[in-house]
């Protein structure tokens, strides 16, 4: 009796050994994403310089895909019991590369931030429908802002800064901040000088605060625009400035510079 238990124990032991480490195979599996935006779960099989065959398995067939690597925008390689670090995969080409090329911005709805080594995503943008723009980069690769909007109205800025191999967002420019302002101040003024009451109502036509170029890695310019059309007229008012950013070790920031521009100046 002991024989033939011991017996039936190891032919389960050879059975069910394979099957666990086929569970665990797609417990985990590889993830292609396309530049399209699909993302294509399975085992992959073959990858030579221009493809990467994936075997695809169902509740009903398993079948292979052959997908061309141009059309690749970036692989997480999976494995049984635990993700590991991926193999470097450098991305052939690089959309829009910090100026180390050590990060590249993909964009897509949302939009992301790759490692360009391993291709693995570093940053993903809120996807909340906004349109972005590419990246704008600190020299040193350090910082970089995007700038977005929703819609014509309002446009802001999203500032990132690494930090511990990790990118934070560090604070999204136009956003119940200061950089507006120096136009709000003006904005009334103009009210003033037209001989209007203080209190009279403003409807917003756009409000825009736009990253515009990196000085060096601290020192930052920003384009603040505010247009406001006072109730019962048919003309806005119109305020725009040139602020001067700059930013600490931390990431604070603070306007070091505020100029107004005239009508010949926002023409050039």
């Amino acid at each position: 009796m002991n024989v033939r238990l011991a017996a039936v124990t190891t032919i389960l032991v050879l059975l069910l050994g394979p099957i666990r480490f086929v569970i665990g195979e797609q417990f985990f599996p590889d993830v292609i994403t396309t530049k399209s935006g699909e993302k294509i779960e399975g085992r992959i099989t073959a990858e030579s310089g221009e493809s990467v065959t994936v075997s695809i398995e169902t509740s009903t067939s398993r079948r292979d895909r052959v997908i061309s690597k141009s059309d690749i925008d970036h692989i997480l390689r999976g494995a049984p019991g635990e993700r590991p670090t991926p193999k470097p995969t450098k991305l052939k080409q690089l959309n829009a590369p910090s100026p180390d090329k050590k990060w590249d911005y993909v964009n897509g709805d949302p939009p992301e931030l790759l490692n360009a080594n391993t291709s693995r995503i570093a940053l993903e943008f809120p996807a909340n429908g906004a349109y972005y723009s590419a990246p704008l980069w600190a020299p040193d690769s350090r910082r970089f802002a995007v700038n977005y909007g929703q819609g014509v109205r309002v446009h802001n800025s999203l500032i990132y800064q690494l930090s511990g191999g990790e990118w934070k967002e560090l604070t999204t420019l136009g956003d119940d901040d200061q950089t507006l302002a120096a136009a709000d101040k003006n904005i009334k003024a103009q009210l003033k000088a037209k001989g209007l009451a203080e209190n009279t109502y403003l409807r917003l036509i756009r409000q825009s605060v736009q990253l515009h170029q990196w000085l060096d890695p601290s020192t930052a310019i920003v384009y603040a625009d505010l247009v406001e059309r006072p109730e019962g007229e048919n003309e806005p008012l119109v305020a725009h400035f040139v602020l001067t950013l700059k930013f600490d070790s931390a990431g604070n920031w603070k306007i070091s510079k505020t100029h107004r521009l005239s009508a010949r100046e926002r023409k050039e």
